[in-house]
């Protein structure tokens, strides 16, 4: 086996070597975990702690969340029966006093409004439940 000379005309050849490791999560593996722990009495139970933390903050968050979503969809429902009702009772009240075209187109337009707007909202959430991804269905194996 001959050495590698570095000469003039022939450069030296280096090479180097990187190592990365990707983690997913806020917990290390434990090889890694181990490594503070040692390096560091009591990093691994704070580490530890560190990510139940932020796992209840995260919850917390996704809670209010999901409550203020609720709370608006609600709301905006509310509204609508007002809205609606107003409608029809324009619209019932401008045929009580004789403005029969007028009174029949306010009250059949509310009226439409709120079952093309009740069938919109049924139609978006089948299609969202319809939309969400389920587990594989795995067959079991024959001997």
């Amino acid at each position: 086996m001959s050495k590698l000379q570095s000469s003039p005309q022939s450069p030296a050849v280096r090479s180097a070597t990187m190592t990365v490791t990707a983690m997913k999560g806020p917990i290390p593996p434990p090889e890694i975990l181990s490594g503070y722990e040692q390096a560091l009495p009591g990093a691994a139970d704070r580490i530890m702690r560190m990510a139940e933390n932020e796992q209840v903050h995260r919850h917390g968050l996704e809670e209010k969340d999901l409550r203020f979503g609720v709370s608006l969809v609600a709301l905006g429902q509310i509204c609508g029966l007002f809205v609606g009702l107003f409608g029809i009772g324009c619209g019932t009240l401008l045929l009580l006093r004789g403005c029969s075209i007028t009174g029949f187109a306010a009250l059949l337009g509310s009226l439409a409004t709120l079952v093309t707007a009740f069938i919109y909202s049924q139609r978006q959430s089948t299609r969202r439940l319809s939309e969400k991804p389920r587990p594989p269905v795995t067959e079991p194996k024959q001997n």
